[in-house]
C-alpha cells in the first residue's frame, strides 16, 4: 500500500484512510470511546463539515484513483455541502 504514495504518509494518516471507508463518514479521527470521550467529550469521533470550513476546499479524484471513487466523491460533497 505505502508504494502508491509519492511521499511518505504517516501511520494515522493511513488509518483515518481506513476509518473513513469503513464508516462511510466523514469525521475526525477514532481514538476508541475512550480516548474519544478524553478529547472530543463523546465516545464517537465529532464529523468534519466542509460547509463550515472557512478557505477554500479542493475534492480531487482520477478514474483510476484506488483510494475513491466519482461516486463516493459525490456522496461526500452532498452530505457536506446540503
Amino acid at each position: 500500500m505505502f508504494s502508491m504514495f509519492s511521499h511518505p504518509v504517516s501511520y494515522l494518516v493511513l488509518t483515518h484512510f481506513t476509518q473513513w471507508s469503513r464508516a462511510d463518514l466523514f469525521n475526525r479521527y477514532d481514538f476508541g470511546p475512550s480516548l474519544n470521550m478524553a478529547r472530543y467529550n463523546s465516545a464517537q469521533p465529532p464529523m468534519h463539515y466542509l460547509k463550515h470550513t472557512t478557505n477554500p476546499v479542493a475534492m480531487v479524484y482520477a478514474p483510476t484513483d484506488i483510494l475513491t471513487t466519482a461516486k463516493v466523491m459525490k456522496i461526500t460533497i452532498l452530505k457536506n455541502y446540503i
